[in-house]
This record gives structure tokens, sequence and C-alpha cells, in this order.
């Protein structure tokens, strides 16, 4: 009962694509009745990819998985509503959200080094000295028992 109310409750949110492209900036197309697509181009590979980190965290709280494609300091967006087959609300402001953080430009070089591939390892603490990253085939690995004589990977 409650799921088939929620249901009926999203689809009243539905609007389609006209409606949906009256409602956004220049840039952003309709692909059929159930997509929105928009492509945006920043300065440099930084930029593009600090977008899509803070688009990842608006996503993550509106449950919503967008198909995107980056190539360099190009990133296309897809929005596309599967559950009724025509653009939603919610689509629409997701696209809302793009077009304003798309407008933010940064500034400051820490804020596009704050997930650099070495901060990460450095927040996760993860040892990435030659010993540890190179597999060792003449040495049992941590999936297998020591009984495991059989399983054992060993060089030959």
């Amino acid at each position: 009962m409650l799921q088939s109310f929620l249901h009926n409750l999203r689809k009243q949110r539905v609007i389609g694509a006209s409606s949906a492209l009256q409602r956004l900036n220049q840039g952003w197309t309709a692909e059929g009745e159930a997509a929105l697509q928009r492509e945006y181009k920043f300065d440099n590979f930084d930029e593009a990819s600090n977008f899509i980190y803070r688009y990842t965290q608006y996503c993550q709280m509106s449950n919503h998985s967008p198909i995107w494609f980056n190539v360099y300091n190009t990133v296309k967006v897809t929005l596309k509503n599967e559950e009724f087959g025509k653009i939603s609300t919610k689509e629409v402001e997701l696209a809302q959200y793009l077009d304003k953080i798309h407008q933010i430009r940064l500034v400051d070089r820490e804020s596009v080094d704050a997930l650099s591939y070495e901060k990460v390892i450095q927040i996760a603490q993860v040892d990435q000295s030659i010993e540890l990253i190179r597999n060792k085939q003449n040495q049992t690995t941590p999936l297998f028992s020591e009984n495991d004589e059989a399983l054992r990977l060993t060089a030959q």
C-alpha cells in the first residue's frame, strides 16, 4: 500500500521534455521524452573532475545515478527517468543543480588537490611500497589457509 502510494506520488512529478526544457537554462536538450542531456566545458581536467565529484555527492543524497562521460575538460551528462519513461521535476532539479555548480570555478589550488591520488592514499593509510604491491607468486595468498596445499599459488 505504501509502496503504491509513493509510486503514484512520484508519478505526479512527471512533466515531459518540453515542459522540462522551459524550466532550464540554454544548453539542455531532450533525448526523447525520458532524458535530459547537456555538455559542460571546463578550463582543464582538474575543474571537470571536481565538478563530477561535487555532483556525485548531490546524486547520493537525491538517490539518482546519472549517465556521464568525461574526456579531459568536457563532461557530458544525461539525466534519465527509468521509472516512468518521461522526465520529471526530479531530473529538472538535478539539471538546475548542475548548472549552479558549473558556474563555480576553482581558485584555490588546494581545492583541486583535495582528492589527488596521493591525498587519497595518505588519508586511507595505504602503504604503497613496492614490496607490498609486488605479486609474490611463491607464497600463499590470504585467500587460502595453510591446509589447502592443492589450492596454494606457487611459482613454476
